[in-house]
Order: structure tokens, then C-alpha cells, then sequence
């Protein structure tokens, strides 16, 4: 009598489904595949590009988001500013959408350059009661912009800064304005124009120049920290507002009747109102 062959057959499982084994792993495989899922910030670490210590000196994160604002930062790298940072250490900042205003503005479709801005605590700047200050005086600014042919730019055109309540802040300062998520910024303007507003991580910053094409234009990037990186980040905000207070009160100090019992006083610029508040 005939033996039947019954017809082999080929199973082939989707990748999702676990093949079973009866082999039992070595206590190395088992760790070394746990370690591949865990995410960094489960334990307590930061999934970035920065040291600790950047983590919690960094205050907001500027990326180049128009072709002139590329070439204006590639510029400002060659000469060693210490407010640009390579875009292969910001790309990796842990950043968490839900708090974005327009998360939208993340879904990068264009080349956000090779160099972006960071403004830190820790930075050396022009003037620490103004922050930090954009336009083309390189005297008084501490990014300085030099594309400009037709003269759009003001010396100073805006600043960056934190207010009394730790807000971060955009002002103009300029003639031509500033526009942030499409609202027109411009100090001076008659009738009178809005001239500052909050800035949050999506946030968009835009300097109208002669032609669409030569526009200045830049996304605002904060940093997601957690835990200890937030802890540290409070202490390093709590410093900074307590140097800008005394500052102020030094400036105050100075303040001495002249000639004739005529007081002498500051530049308003010099004296930005956040600057006189105490950090609640």
C-alpha cells in the first residue's frame, strides 16, 4: 500500500507576530534588548545632543527658517559667537508638542540650517537689562545682522528677554517692525502699534526686508525638561532675574541730582520695565 506524502506547506508570519523558541536568552540579550526601548528620560536623562549643563543654561533655541536667515547665521558662526550652537546638537532636544501653540510649525519642509542661535543664562551680553538684542549695530547687539542693502534693519531692531513673571518676550525696537505668528510688532508706528509679545516654542519671527525672498525668519525651539534638568533649570532662572534685579538697583544707585537739582537718568531702553520686578 502507497504511502502519501501530504504537500509542504510554507508559513510565513507577519514581522509583528513573536516567533516562540524553547531557547532561553542569556542574561546579556536580555539586557542588552531592554536597554534599545528604554527611553533616556525614564532615567532621569536627557535624550540630546547637550550636556547637562547646557539642558538648564538654555533658555530658547532660534533655527533659521528662511534662506537669508541660513546665510546670516553661517556668517555669525565663522567668527566664534558663543550664541550659535550646531543644528546636529539642537536637533536633538527632547521637545514635547502638546505645549506647542501650532506643533504644525515642527513638520520642518525646508533646510533649517547648519547653525542655529541659543540664548543662555550664562551668556556675556551687550547690555543684561535689554537680554539679548538683534539688529545691525554691532556695538549694541549681540546678534548682529549685516545683509541688509536697504537699510530695513534698525540698529537695534528687537530684543529677547524675560519679564518679571519669567515670560519669554519679544520687543521691537525698530522703524520697519517685527512680525511674530503674523501679528505686527513696530515701536514706531503712529497710530501706535502693539510692540511686544510672548513667545513659546513654535513661535515665529519675521523681518520683512526689500523682497520676500531676502526675509529674516526664525522658529523659537524650548527645551523639554524634566525632573532634576527642570529643578537645575529653576535655580539658573532664580540667579539670572536676581542678577538683572541688582543691576537695576546699581543703575538706580547712580542716579544723583546735577547742576541746578536736575536728575540725570538713563535712556529708558536701558531700564526695560521687566527689569524692576522681583521673580514672584
Amino acid at each position: 500500500m502507497a504511502t502519501l506524502n501530504p504537500p509542504k506547506v510554507r508559513l510565513t508570519l507577519p514581522p509583528s507576530c513573536p516567533v516562540m523558541s524553547d531557547r532561553v536568552p542569556d542574561r546579556l540579550s536580555v539586557s542588552a534588548a531592554t536597554q534599545t526601548v528604554v527611553d533616556p528620560r525614564r532615567l532621569g536623562q536627557q535624550n540630546s545632543g547637550f550636556s547637562d549643563e547646557d539642558v538648564s543654561d538654555i533658555i530658547c533655541i532660534l533655527l533659521p527658517y528662511s534662506e537669508s536667515a541660513r546665510e546670516e547665521l553661517k556668517r555669525i558662526a565663522t567668527k566664534n559667537n558663543q550664541h550659535m550652537v550646531a543644528r546636529e546638537k539642537s536637533d536633538r532636544l527632547d521637545l514635547d508638542y502638546e505645549l506647542e501653540d501650532d506643533a504644525e510649525n515642527f513638520n520642518l519642509q525646508q533646510d533649517i540650517g547648519e547653525h542655529h542661535v541659543a540664548l543662555r543664562f550664562s551668556a556675556q551680553v551687550k547690555d543684561p537689562l535689554q537680554g539679548f538684542t538683534f539688529g545691525r549695530n554691532s556695538a549694541r547687539c549681540d546678534i548682529c545682522l549685516q545683509n541688509d542693502p536697504h537699510r530695513r534693519l534698525s540698529n537695534v531692531h528687537f530684543r529677547i528677554y524675560l519679564n518679571e513673571h519669567a515670560v519669554l518676550m519679544l520687543e521691537d525696537q525698530s522703524t520697519n517692525g517685527t512680525i511674530v505668528d503674523s501679528v505686527l510688532l513696530k515701536s514706531k508706528a503712529n497710530p501706535p502699534f502693539p510692540t511686544r509679545r510672548t513667545l513659546s516654542s513654535g513661535s515665529k519671527i519675521s523681518i520683512l526686508m526689500h523682497i520676500g525672498m531676502s526675509d529674516l525668519v526664525f522658529l523659537v525651539r524650548i527645551p523639554l525638561r524634566q525632573g532634576r534638568y527642570q529643578m537645575a533649570y529653576e535655580r539658573n532662572l532664580q540667579a539670572y532675574m536676581e542678577r538683572c534685579e541688582r543691576l537695576v538697583e546699581d543703575v538706580n544707585e547712580t542716579i544723583v541730582p546735577g547742576p541746578g537739582g536736575h536728575v540725570s537718568t538713563p535712556a529708558p531702553s536701558r531700564l526695560p520695565r521687566h527689569a524692576h520686578a522681583r521673580l514672584g
